[in-house]
């Protein structure tokens, strides 16, 4: 079940026009600029004229990428960010090199119904996952937690699948387990942060 799932996160299948659903804003030239700046891990196909096709994965790393740009982190923090990411120690599955942090998170996230942060750190900068308890647990109480941002991972990755799923289109219902986990994400998201607001 875990890499059929993950085979979605991965499969390209949507076109710029979704991708620019979920990050308002997005421009062909900032795809271009993200490019020149190694922050994207996937170059244009021959196939489809050329066009880039991205995976949900894909558009969830745009997401956090035009987060960081907003905040006014540069292109080579960004890149150190994504690096983390990807190579979160904790995260790493020993058994299986072929799916890096950033998958394992997401799939964790996915099927066993977890909110994470991403908390990154502005002296290094440096990045780790951290899931909702923990970050209250921690990261509000623990002064050395001072200097830094979160980018709410799990939000994104269900705002990521609800928008590029959301009318369905050729995709059918082969993606139907990412749409339920994303809504039972969502529905935990809502909750816990309505018994933290009492």
């Amino acid at each position: 079940m875990i890499y059929s799932e993950l085979n979605l996160l991965r499969q390209r299948s949507f076109t710029f026009e979704k991708a620019a659903k979920c990050v308002n804003g997005l421009t062909t030239k900032n795809i271009h600029d993200w490019d020149q700046a190694g922050l994207l891990t996937h170059q244009r196909s021959r196939a489809n004229k050329g066009w880039r096709r991205f995976s949900i994965l894909d558009i969830h790393t745009l997401m956090m990428i035009a987060a960081m740009k907003e905040i006014g982190m540069a292109a080579d923090a960004i890149k150190c960010v994504l690096d983390d990411m990807r190579n979160d120690d904790f995260y790493n599955l020993d058994h299986d090199p072929t799916i890096n942090a950033y998958e394992t998170v997401s799939l964790v996230a996915l099927t066993e119904r977890r909110d994470y942060y991403l908390v990154i750190m502005f002296k290094g900068p440096k990045a780790f996952y951290m899931n909702s308890s923990e970050f209250r647990k921690r990261v509000l109480a623990e002064s050395r937690y001072r200097a830094f941002v979160t980018v709410p991972f799990s939000d994104y990755l269900t705002l990521a699948i609800n928008t590029v799923l959301a009318d369905g289109g050729d995709e059918g219902a082969a993606f139907e387990p990412l749409r339920k986990a994303a809504r039972a994400i969502r529905d935990l998201i809502n909750d816990t942060r309505a018994e933290v607001s009492k």
